[in-house]
This record gives structure tokens, C-alpha cells and sequence, in this order.
């Protein structure tokens, strides 16, 4: 689990480097570059996260049953 917490800090510390220089190599504000670079990293890799399940899951992956059709004159079948 350490090993994954000083990845993350790694990628974090390379991002907010590259904004910094993005925006001109200010001095100072080194802590919003550092949370900016953090929201973005924890955004993406939640989006990887959800990308593999489906958003709109059907009915047999919520349990649910499928509705039943209707044949021309609004019936049940």
C-alpha cells in the first residue's frame, strides 16, 4: 500500500510541477499547485475507476425483472 501512496505522490509532485511552469513559475502558491494537481489525478483515476461498469446497468444486472410486452391492442403477453 506504500508503494501505491509514493506513486501517487510522485505523479501529483510531476503535475504540479508542470503546471507551475505552465503558469510562468510563480513564487509561491507551491500548495494550490500541489491541490490542484491532486483534485485532477484523483478525478481521472476515479474515472478509470467507473469507465469498466456500465452507466445505465439493465435489468438483469440490477435484479430487476424486464417488463413485459404489449401486443397491438395494449395487452400483456
Amino acid at each position: 500500500m506504500a508503494s501505491n501512496t509514493n506513486n501517487i505522490e510522485d505523479e501529483v509532485r510531476r503535475r504540479a510541477y508542470k503546471l507551475w511552469e505552465q503558469y510562468g513559475r510563480p513564487e509561491g502558491g507551491e500548495e494550490e499547485f500541489w491541490f490542484k494537481a491532486e483534485r485532477e489525478i484523483k478525478e481521472a483515476k476515479r474515472l478509470d475507476r467507473t469507465t469498466s461498469e456500465p452507466s445505465n446497468p439493465t435489468p438483469d444486472q440490477t435484479g430487476q425483472k424486464k417488463p413485459r410486452a404489449a401486443n397491438r391492442r395494449g395487452e400483456l403477453l
